[in-house]
């Protein structure tokens, strides 16, 4: 039963460090696939239930899709299960079946490409997982699924690759040495490398925050697993109590520190907002002044168009009256000065 639960928190954790962080995950998958998606892609996952024709019930661990169309799935196991390709492939097809797709008019399937992350080690021998598949018209074809050793990888390397998603399960490493310590004096020299190895999850997750790889609140997460992780495969090993002790301290300032951040963040937004607030009202301010400015030398110049124009017609009218002195007539005058011949008559 304790074996049974203790995977089950690995599952957990598993899957709680994928749902963690997109960015990540993005990370992980070109870390594991040597492909190059840019971070601002979309992470997409797709509901993992399944219920196939007999009414069983299949739970992948995960499935992803990046970028609308490229499909993944991850599975994590804590040792070599000899079907786990047989399951693998089964989650894929029922998968594919639930997203077919048409081409050309025939029916098509796509089977999202799969890797195992065992939370171990392999030797060098370690075969891929793969199976063969036979079709009755004499075809034949090999599922392969991609096998990645955790343990085989030390953590500088998983830095570098950018998987630090992985890191809390490094922990592991010292299990098996764990369970077949014979006497206090080992425990205790693995209590003390386990605290060295912590320390170095710990820097290595700073290292990847002052990168951009996480931010604090992934950082925080991040710690959460490697305690929780730790106290479950260590929790009956009083010689590994001391560095546990340090992880929690640790986590405690980093809770604090997210909610720091998380608090300067809100200050940050509200004086951003208030200022907004506040330079809108001002250009507001200053719109209505310029459009009252406007309007009103718009006024004055009419008026002194208005002025103008008075003034020119009634010097016109004067020059029409001198001519009309002299003695030109009406219709002269009135194709001179633009006035009508009753309005020079009424001069």
């Amino acid at each position: 039963m304790e074996k049974h639960d203790t995977h089950n928190v690995f599952d957990k954790v598993f899957k709680r460090l994928i749902l963690s962080s997109k960015g990540a995950v993005i990370h992980l998958i070109n870390g594991l696939f040597g492909t190059d998606y840019p971070l601002d892609s979309s992470v997409e996952y797709p509901n993992t239930e399944f219920i196939t024709g007999q009414m069983k019930h299949l739970y992948p661990d995960i499935l992803i899709v990046i970028g609308g169309i490229h499909q993944y799935h991850l599975e994590a196991q804590i040792q070599n299960d000899t079907n786990m390709t047989l399951r693998i492939f089964e989650y894929g097809f029922q998968y594919a079946l639930r997203n077919k797709t048409s081409y050309k008019g025939l029916l098509t399937i796509s089977m999202p490409r799969a890797c195992v992350i065992y939370l171990g080690s392999g030797t060098k021998k370690a075969k891929q997982p793969a199976f063969r598949l036979l079709f009755p018209d004499g075809g034949a074809h090999i599922y392969r699924v991609k096998a990645f050793y955790l343990l085989n990888h030390d953590i500088r390397e998983l830095e570098e690759r950018n998987m630090v998603i992985l890191l809390p399960f490094y922990i592991l490493k010292l299990r098996k040495a764990a369970e077949k310590a014979g006497n206090h004096k080992r425990l205790e020299e693995l209590s003390r490398e386990a605290a060295g190895m912590v320390n170095e999850i710990l820097k290595t997750a700073e290292r990847s925050g002052r990168r951009g790889i996480l931010n604090t609140e992934e950082q925080r997460v991040l710690i959460e697993l490697l305690d929780r992780l730790y106290t479950e495969v260590y929790r009956n090993y009083i010689e590994f109590k001391e560095a546990g002790m340090r992880l929690q301290d640790i986590i405690m300032t980093r809770v604090e520190e997210a909610e720091a951040e998380m608090e300067a963040r809100m200050e940050a937004r509200m004086e951003a907002r208030m200022e907004a607030r506040m330079k809108a009202e001002v250009e507001a301010r200053e719109a209505e002044v310029e459009a009252r400015m406007k309007a009103r030398e718009a006024e004055v110049e009419a008026r002194m168009e208005e002025l103008a124009r008075a003034h020119s017609e009634e010097r016109v009218r004067e020059v029409a009256r001198n001519m009309k002195k002299i003695g030109l007539s009406t219709e002269q005058i009135a194709r001179v000065s633009g006035f009508s011949v009753k309005e020079i008559e009424e001069l």
